[in-house]
């Protein structure tokens, strides 16, 4: 996982799906989780989280 910044008018559509993220992304620790929180969201809504 790598922290990449985006300017705020690329985003095209923001789900109601809410993630735990850590302060600090900085340690491989805290991005791998936050890779397998995403790893399970996508698990759990296979079409998407868009309807």
């Amino acid at each position: 996982m790598q922290v990449v910044p985006i300017l705020l008018h690329l985003v095209k559509a923001i789900s109601s799906v809410r993630l735990y993220i850590p302060k600090d992304l900085r340690s491989l620790d805290s991005r791998q989780s936050v890779g397998k929180s995403i790893k399970e969201v996508k698990h759990r809504f296979p079409d998407g989280l868009l309807c």
